[in-house]
């Protein structure tokens, strides 16, 4: 068995969690009939009520201090790490806009309004939101989360750079960072929950705020090492409880019921998902669950296109079930099916990335050898 050091170790069950995480979001993609429970929606308990917010949890973990509270800088590395990833996928996903109803992929006859026939005019208008973070292209319609987690990110270092000046000492920051993070949060969980003024990519920011923050406060300051089993128990409890009572949250939306399926559920569930990372970390499972982790970025973006190549391979033996327009595939209770779809869903972008780094790489050693 392959000992890894320390510092290795503890990526890699962080690895191990946006595995797990991103594979449930890809399953909540796939309309399956789940068992139903008497006491709980088994799929509010199994996805819908942690899936997304753990990466925003988890995106807290290794920030730096000494970075975010400088604006600029912080923008500058974030504007390269993750808002130009968002456009190399959103920008051509736009522009393959038409030729994807001509191949099938999306149906003129569907009820959401940017599925149309895009004129020039529309393609400009298209693109010009794709940069401004108001895209809507449907084939990459998840990497909502990406643009609200950069302007997350970039909020919370404005919100930490704001009170670090106001501040008169390291414990009052954190006081009046948590608290300001905790009213932005449920001033825009009201406005969107019990008067419905949400405002797309914009209120969910403010949820992403604070959840980043927590995740920052769980592994910086509390320093939990997710190993104790009696405490993993606990959070099962609870998580259980909590969606019993007030069942799964639509973060794209910023719908939930109540703040604590964010603070409390959502980290219930991170702590479970740490606990069984961290013993799984060394064995074949582990490994393979840390690959789609380090991949989750890619697989976000992509897993929709993954679920179009399950279609067509489906309809190429004549399964007669599938709808290729079909954005979210539906397959009732046949859990093969949901297998297929999810395998598809996560092994396309997988294949897809080590294609294109093979493929870049063969292209440099071309480019390379004829400059020599």
């Amino acid at each position: 068995m392959t000992s890894y050091p320390m510092k290795n170790r503890r990526s890699f069950s962080v690895d191990i969690a946006k595995g797990i995480s991103i594979i449930a979001i890809v399953l909540g993609h796939i309309h399956f009939l789940y068992p139903t429970w008497k006491l709980v929606n088994t799929t509010d308990l199994f996805i819908y009520l942690w899936h997304v917010a753990v990466f925003f949890l988890l995106a807290g973990f290794f920030i730096k201090e000494e970075l975010l509270v400088q604006p600029k800088l912080w923008f500058k590395k974030k504007f390269s790490s993750l808002y130009l990833k968002i456009l190399y996928f959103y920008v051509p996903a736009v522009l393959l806009h038409n030729v994807l109803i001509k191949i099938g992929w999306y149906s003129l006859e569907s009820n959401d309004p940017v599925i149309n026939t895009y004129s020039m005019m529309e393609f400009a208008k298209q693109t010009v939101l794709a940069i401004c973070l108001g895209g809507r292209e449907p084939i990459v319609g998840a990497m909502w989360f990406v643009y609200v987690l950069f302007m997350a990110l970039i909020g919370l270092s404005i919100v930490s750079w704001l009170i670090k000046k106001l501040a008169k000492d390291e414990r009052q920051y954190e006081w009046m960072r948590g608290i300001a993070l905790l009213a932005m949060c449920i001033v825009a969980g009201i406005l969107s929950n019990k008067y419905g003024l949400t405002i797309r990519r914009f209120s969910n920011t403010f949820t992403a705020m604070l959840l980043i923050y927590v995740g920052k406060i769980m592994y910086q300051k509390m320093k939990l090492s997710f190993d104790n089993g009696y405490l993993a128990i606990i959070c099962g409890l609870i998580a259980f409880e909590v969606a019993c009572m007030l069942g799964g949250v639509a973060l794209n939306g910023n719908e939930y019921k109540d703040i604590l399926q964010l603070i409390v559920a959502a980290p219930a569930v991170l702590y479970i998902i740490m606990y069984i990372g961290k013993h799984i970390e060394t064995n074949v499972v582990g490994r393979a669950i840390a690959y789609v982790g380090k991949e989750s970025f890619y697989v976000m973006a992509l897993h929709f296109v993954g679920f179009k190549f399950c279609t067509l391979a489906l309809q190429g033996i004549g399964y007669g079930g599938a709808n290729l327009c079909d954005l979210t595939p539906a397959v009732g209770g046949n859990i093969l099916l949901l297998l297929l779809y999810a395998f598809f869903g996560v092994g396309f972008p997988l294949l897809f990335m080590w294609g294109f780094r093979k493929g870049k790489k063969t292209i440099q050693i071309i480019f390379k050898n004829e400059r020599n």
